[in-house]
This record gives C-alpha cells, structure tokens and sequence, in this order.
C-alpha cells in the first residue's frame, strides 16, 4: 500500500516539474522572444564552417615549433612544453617531430638556469629526465628539489598521449 501512494506522488511530482518548467519556458519566450529560441536551435543543428587555407606564405613554412606554458602557482614557475613539426602538412595531420619540456628557474642571487624535465620523439613515449643524477646541492639555489621538479614534469609537460617511459639512467653524469 505504502508502494503505491509513494509511487503515486513522485508520478504526480514528476508532471508538476515538467509544467512548472513548460510554464518557465513559456515565460522566457515571451520575455525574450521567439528569436532566442529559434537562433539556440540554428547554433545547435548548423555544421561548422569548413577551415579556411592557409595564406600561400604558410605553404612553404618548415620547421615550426609552438608552445604551451603551464603555470605551477605553488612554486611560482611557468613549465614550458614546445612542440615541433617539419612542414606544414605535418601540422595539419598532427605529425609531431618531437616535443620538450622545460622550466626556466630564477637563482636567488644567480643567472637564470634552464632545466630540462623530459622530451618526446614523434608519438613514442615520453622520456623523463633523471635530475636525481644532478649531484647532491645542485639546485640548491633554485629552493626547489629534483624530486619537485620530477613530480611538475609529470603534472605540467604537455606531451602527446602514450604511455611514459622511466627516465634513461646515467651513471655519474647528468640525464
């Protein structure tokens, strides 16, 4: 008995939603006008314009590279991913050349450093430096720590989808 009353009210709740929002509608289309109905409706079904060419200037280009800044607000740096393509046909279908990634650290009280986090060849998968193999102090003016760095090279990079490699092992060098 219970099931059927509680069946009955969210019945009966579910037709007053649906008036209370016919009448909404109704309401909006005469504050508004027909014409905001109309123009939703026309953006919702139109097809997409077709990619304009390229300026003939364009169709010559090689060797372009393009970049995604990514900020990092809790360690106040911009991770920086470039991407490169040979030629402009390559940028069209999406043929990447190879892809890095980087971050430009400020000192305290020093030049600027450039420091790798990773690179990636064509659609293989990403190579993350090792900056664990950077000797003990090494960015000790930078406040940061290799495994800082590591974990935002992971989080920031933009590299291209595919499955991460373990970063290449160099024995008493740097990656």
């Amino acid at each position: 008995m219970n099931v059927g009353k509680t069946l009955g009210l969210l019945a009966a709740g579910a037709v007053s939603g649906l008036v209370a929002t016919g009448i909404v509608g109704l309401i909006a289309l005469d504050l508004l006008g027909e014409d905001v109905l109309f123009k939703a409706w026309q953006s919702v079904t139109e097809k997409p314009a077709p990619p304009q060419p390229l300026p003939p200037i364009f169709k010559l280009a090689e060797n372009m590279n393009y970049f995604a800044r990514v900020p990092s607000e809790e360690h106040r740096l911009v991770v920086i991913t470039g991407v490169a393509f040979e030629t402009v046909k390559d940028f069209e279908a999406g043929r990447q050349r190879d892809r890095w990634c980087y971050v430009i650290v400020d000192g305290r009280g020093g030049l600027p450093r450039h420091i790798n986090l990773g690179t990636q060849s064509r659609m293989a998968p990403p190579v993350y430096s090792n900056l664990s193999a950077y000797p003990p102090g090494e960015f000790a003016l930078t406040g940061l720590s290799a495994r800082t760095l590591e974990t935002l090279a992971k989080t920031h990079c933009r590299f291209a989808k595919s499955a991460a490699a373990p970063p290449a092992s160099t024995k008493g060098g740097r990656a």
